[in-house]
């Protein structure tokens, strides 16, 4: 049997949504969201929309920081492994001005939130929505 991916009414309105994205007016912020109800289908929309338009995809969890996110998405883009978060987000603007790419952060209400570590209570590194919102 061949495996097919299926265009819902959803995945349509995702397609639109990128493609209006991606045509935007010069100086018009480029940011979309995705959301909903579990089980809708938006990650293996955005999956498959990322796989066939090379999109970085970076799938977030309950323990990111900023400096995983940073390193997750130059694993994407360059040979340099900056250590400090702010050489990190320099390298990745760089990136994205050099070659630009969608940069697609899935699960992001992740970020931000208190870490889930037992060990401790303290708040994840605040310039993680700020750095996703730069990007």
């Amino acid at each position: 049997m061949k495996k097919v991916f299926v265009k819902t009414y959803n995945v349509k309105r995702f397609i639109t949504m990128m493609n209006n994205l991606q045509n935007r007016a010069e100086g018009v912020p480029g940011m979309g969201l995705v959301y909903g109800e579990p089980g809708l289908g938006k990650t293996q929309a955005i999956k498959w929309w990322a796989f066939k338009n090379d999109a970085i995809l970076i799938r977030c969890n309950q323990m990111m920081s900023a400096r995983w996110l940073l390193k997750e998405i130059l694993d994407y883009m360059s040979e340099i492994k900056p250590y400090s978060i702010s050489d990190s987000f320099d390298e990745v603007i760089r990136n994205l001005i050099l070659t630009p790419r969608v940069l697609i952060v899935d699960e992001v209400d992740y970020l931000g939130r208190y870490d889930k570590c037992k060990f401790t209570t303290q708040k994840v590194q605040p310039p993680l929505r700020q750095i996703i919102r730069n990007c």
